[in-house]
């Protein structure tokens, strides 16, 4: 794997193509450069699993090429290049997480990239009410969507991880998505996904050969973007085996092998606190 992230660049006007890439020029980014529609959505085709992040100049030039990639099902991080004073967007073009960056702000595209990768990570789903995605067998094909938006942030979240560090992410976490600025309706989903998440990790926890690291990557991800503490953990923790406790008793059996899951505790904690102090700038 690359340490550097692969941007592939979709520019409908070729005089700010040079300035598109020296705004690129000094982060740790391979740029592909593209101005015909057919080569770009090959190349998003051919090597969607290695595509970092896009960035591409008008949303109605690129309209058709990035319906054609969601009627395929591949969702990737996303920055939209749109013109100076133009009217705001309104309307979701790709997905919830994609990101608009004015031209005339074209120096902050590297942040910008940082920034649609951090809000990708946090992508819960893709959403099918998005006009993209209106399409004939929408259940399977929103379906088969998520199942690749969840490879990629896995594999965004390792390639960060192991190569890049977690620094660059850690500063460009968007406080928006952060837990004590969502609503009260996002609070509860994050919450309901965070034990969902947890409990995947308690069951298999003591299973022979299963992915119990992938798992926890999985869920401190999730605790990392959102913002939380080793204590919320405890508490999420604390009140799934508060559950199990109830339905052991109901069952007859006893609950004192639930003292066994302090290890799956002190496990998610050890990877959350790796990840945050890998996160501390170093001297």
């Amino acid at each position: 794997m690359s340490a550097s992230l692969t941007i592939a660049t979709f520019v409908e006007l070729p005089a700010l193509l040079p300035a598109v890439q020296e705004a690129l020029g000094e982060g740790p980014y391979s740029i592909r450069t593209f101005s015909e529609p057919t080569e770009f959505s090959k190349c998003i085709e051919s090597d969607k699993q290695e595509i970092d992040c896009l960035v591409v100049q008008s949303t109605n030039f690129a309209r058709p090429v990035i319906e054609q990639l969601s009627a395929k099902g591949i969702v990737l991080p996303i920055v939209f290049l749109v013109a100076d004073g133009a009217e705001p967007i309104a309307e979701v073009v790709y997905h919830f997480s994609e990101v608009m960056l004015s031209v005339a702000n074209l120096a902050a595209l590297g942040k910008g990239v940082e920034e649609a990768i951090a809000k990708f990570l946090n992508l819960d789903k893709v959403d099918p009410i998005a006009e993209v995605l209106s399409l004939p067998d929408e259940e399977e094909d929103t379906e088969n969507t998520n199942v690749f938006l969840l490879r990629q942030q896995r594999r965004l979240s390792e390639k960060l991880k192991e190569r890049l560090g977690y620094l660059a992410v850690y500063y460009n976490r968007n406080p928006q998505h952060f837990f004590r600025h969502l609503t009260a309706a996002e609070r509860s989903q994050l919450s309901s996904q965070l034990k969902a998440s947890y409990r995947q990790i308690v069951l298999a926890y003591f299973t022979p050969e299963s992915r119990i690291n992938d798992l926890l990557d999985e869920f401190v991800t999730l605790v990392f973007f959102a913002d939380l503490s080793v204590s919320d953990v405890v508490e999420i923790h604390m009140n799934l085996m508060e559950d199990f406790s109830k339905q052991l008793k109901i069952e007859g059996w006893s609950e004192d092998i639930l003292l066994d899951y302090r290890l799956t505790l002190i496990d998610a904690i050890a990877h959350l606190c790796e990840m945050y102090r890998r996160s501390v700038p170093r001297e």
